[in-house]
């Protein structure tokens, strides 16, 4: 693991995941390249903050 990189494990249930896979699948169609859950997660996560950010300016 890299100095600055942080590992986490959660437990989800089998219809969110299922739910999860359905938009990564999606995802990955609207952009023209194949995502593992890993890119899937990281780049839902992305997503979220930066749109917390367009909703929540700072000062």
């Amino acid at each position: 693991m890299r100095e600055n990189e942080t590992s986490v494990t959660f437990h989800i249930d089998k219809k969110l995941m299922k739910d999860f896979d359905e938009a990564s699948k999606m995802k990955s169609e609207q952009l023209g390249i194949p995502l593992n859950r890993k890119q899937s997660l990281h780049l839902a996560i992305k997503e979220a903050i930066d749109n917390w950010q367009k909703e929540t300016p700072t000062d």
